[in-house]
């Protein structure tokens, strides 16, 4: 209780209260703005959920007395229009609380209105009313109420949700359990505990059995499988007796536990000592948890499609304390089966992994899982059990070409019917190779041959990219323009066309910003009799030998946006010689797998190109060659600083065959001229539009050699 005296004209006046109420402290008094007397005071608020906090209250002295005690709300909660503003605000201003001061300045302190002749005298052995929170109870009671009731039931099966249950197939048996327990904050422990139950309307009562009971940490399983009865055991805990007494009535569907403890050695049989029991406070859980369990079936003829089963509240009662009903239940019959309504398949990994993605629809507890089966060249298999979420995957045979059939299960059991038809098909290629996309997205490219692709669009073969915003593309044929798989027939020379960034040609929007993409590969996955490799090309389609990467001899490399480059797997070895403006005299490193000149050295080379007839003594003459050989010697023509990109197999090492007078020549490997008689010692380079003698010679370069001789010779060139 608070007591307020005000005081004036030099005396105290008679203690006025305030409010009655438990656990108050903190109090200060005041003056509002219009010089009202204003007090301010702190107390335990309980709220509707059983939360309690500690608020600020605030009264104000009118003629008539202290107006009722109003909360302090943040600003926030009184801008909203709570209750007298003004007067939370004020009082908010002269709000400072005190440290509660010492307990015998104030216990017992209060000061004691006076009693006057006519007033009834109060009656000193009456006590003070209980708080709400704390109802009266026997002595010794357990309480179990807190503000999260602990006791709940529960059937745990089925799944999704519909008005807080679940969905449960039409045959399927349900468990259900009663949890209860003795609060942290009760004061003794529980003697005795009954809980009564009712089943569901629709259910097969006849198949009803009771389960086990679980009391702490200890199970008693001795109930289970009967329809009632009453057991006896030892608690291991408290080493009492604990007598369980089950009974079920088939009429009316109720069924009821009681469960107590027994002392043999008290005349009735209950513990002498009121706070002894079986179910102790639960400040070491799970010692004072417990539960019951009973299982119970549908009808022989199952339940309908949409049945909802609804299990009532069961009812526990602690002691002599009043009753705590528990949840109830509710779960929905699905009878249906889902749907498969797509597929996609891919292939990823290493290029023989298969990935699968696939949706479906319910109308009851929603597809769980989808199950895949698959067909191949060496049977039908299982390809997987199953799986749950966005994607599943299966290693497949390189080679071999797979009809996958999909079917989606919901999440009470219920399966779609394996279709007759495949759900997609997929062919993993004889060979293939992943290229890594790093840039605004991390994807993968494959390029990959197989004996029964052809140049265009291999259905079950190639697949598309799946955003038009890739930041890399295999170039394929209309209406498969983006390819990320794309699969060529096996050939001397295979292409590919590999372009990155934005596709300013293309009026489809994007949202691709232009910047650098990184390409990463695995040179071990190269075969090992072929290379591949690859450059970028220019606007017209040719290759730009200065940008010639062996893909056998690094394993990434960084593309400039809006590029495009050309992938070779070939038998041959690719080769960049240099091209200075002007005539050039080179020979060919290595031997082209075409020689003719127009495919070697491009559609203009034919009016550009020369090679030296040798002839009589100090004769000869220029001519037009029909076909390039390595590595001999050639005049080429070029308009401007370029370069000149070359493929073939690597000449063999030898002798070089030499006509009186002069030749035109070039070497495999980097020689030496020898001291020959009859060879000049000079072999003669064309260097920056001028000849130049040297006595070393090396690959891709064209060279004078003088054999001053009456008869043709193969003279041996010295390696270097």
């Amino acid at each position: 209780m608070l007591w307020v005296s005000l005081g004036g004209a030099g005396a105290w006046q008679a203690p006025e209260p305030v409010v009655i109420a438990p656990e108050l402290g903190n109090a200060r008094a005041g003056f509002d703005a219009t010089g009202r007397p204003l007090v301010v005071w702190q107390q335990d608020k309980e709220y509707g959920n059983g939360n309690r906090a500690s608020r600020a209250f605030v009264s104000r002295r009118f003629e008539e007395g202290w107006s009722a005690p109003v909360e302090l709300l943040p600003p926030a909660a009184a801008a909203r229009g709570a209750e007298e503003p003004e007067l939370r605000a004020e009082a908010r201003g002269k709000l400072s609380f005190l440290p509660k001061p010492p307990e015998e300045c104030w216990k017992d302190a209060d000061p004691e209105p006076e009693v006057g002749e006519d007033d009834p005298p109060e009656d000193p052995e009456r006590p003070d009313p209980p708080p709400p929170d704390e109802p009266p109870g026997p002595e010794g009671e357990g309480d179990n109420a807190r503000s999260n009731d602990p006791n709940e039931k529960d059937a745990p099966v089925g799944c999704g949700t519909l008005a807080g249950g679940r969905y449960v197939r039409p045959d399927q048996e349900f468990t259900f359990i009663i949890r209860f327990e003795n609060v942290a904050a009760a004061t003794a422990a529980a003697q005795e505990v009954t809980i009564t139950d009712r089943l569901p309307d629709g259910m097969d009562w006849n198949t009803f059995r009771f389960g086990e009971v679980g009391i702490g940490e200890q199970v008693v399983a001795d109930l289970a499988g009967s329809t009632g009865k009453t057991v006896e055991v030892v608690q291991e805990s408290t080493g009492m007796t604990l007598r369980i007494e089950a009974a079920f009535d088939p009429q009316t569907g109720d069924v009821r536990w009681y469960l107590r403890c027994v002392d043999p050695s008290s005349p009735d049989g209950w513990p002498p000592d009121p706070a002894d029991g079986f179910l102790p406070p639960n400040a070491a859980p799970p010692a004072g948890e417990g539960y019951v369990t009973y299982t119970l079936r549908p009808p022989p003829e199952s339940l309908p499609d949409g049945q909802v089963v609804s299990g009532p509240h069961a009812r526990i009662v602690f002691d002599y304390n009043d009753p705590i009903d528990t949840n109830s239940t509710t779960h929905t019959v699905d009878a249906t089966t889902p749907a498969t309504t797509a597929v996609r398949a891919w292939k990823s990994g290493a290029g023989n992994q298969v990935r699968l993605a696939a949706q479906g629809n319910d109308t009851g507890s929603g597809v769980a899982m989808f199950e895949v089966f698959a067909d191949s060249a060496r049977g039908r298999r299982l390809a997987g059990r199953g799986w749950q979420g966005a994607e599943a995957a299966f290693a497949g045979d390189w080679g071999a070409g797979y009809s996958l059939y999909v079917r989606a299960i919901d999440g009470v059991g219920n399966a779609e019917p394996v279709p007759a038809e495949p759900s997609a098909t997929v062919r993993i290629p004889q060979w293939a190779f992943r290229l890594g996309v790093e840039g605004a997205d991390a994807a993968e490219l494959f390029i990959a041959t197989d004996a029964t692709a052809a140049d265009g669009w291999d259905e079950g073969l190639d697949e598309d990219v799946t955003t038009r915003d890739a930041d890399a593309w295999l170039e394929g044929p209309a209406g498969h323009d983006r390819l990320r798989y794309d699969v060529r027939p096996p050939a001397a020379d295979v292409v590919w066309i590999l372009r990155t960034g934005a596709d300013t040609d293309d009026p489809r929007p994007t949202t691709h910003d232009l910047r650098s993409t990184t390409l990463s590969w695995n040179p071990a996955a190269i075969p090992a009799n072929q290379h591949l490799w690859l450059v970028q090309l220019d606007d017209g389609q040719t290759p730009l030998p200065d940008s010639l990467i062996a893909l056998r001899t690094q394993s990434t490399t960084e593309f400039a946006d809006g590029a495009t480059y050309a992938l070779h797997l070939s038998d041959s070895l690719p080769a960049s010689l240099p091209l200075a403006a002007g005539w050039n005299l080179l020979s060919l490193p290595l031997a082209p797998a075409d020689p003719d000149p127009a495919k070697v050295f491009g559609p203009r080379a034919a009016g550009r190109l020369w090679a030296w007839q040798p002839a009589a003594r100090a004769g000869g003459q220029f001519v037009r060659p029909d076909t390039i050989e390595a590595p001999h010697g050639y005049w080429v023509f070029a308009d401007s600083a370029t370069g000149l990109l070359v493929s073939g197999t690597p000449p063999a090492a030898g002798p070089v065959a030499l006509d009186p007078g002069w030749n035109l020549v070039g070497v495999a490997v980097p020689s030496a001229m020898p001291a020959i008689r009859g060879l000049a010692p000079w072999a003669w380079a064309w260097q920056d539009g001028r000849y130049a003698p040297t006595t070393t010679l090396q690959p891709a370069v064209g060279y004078w050699l003088y054999w001053d001789a009456e008869a043709p010779a193969e003279v041996t060139l010295p390696p270097r």
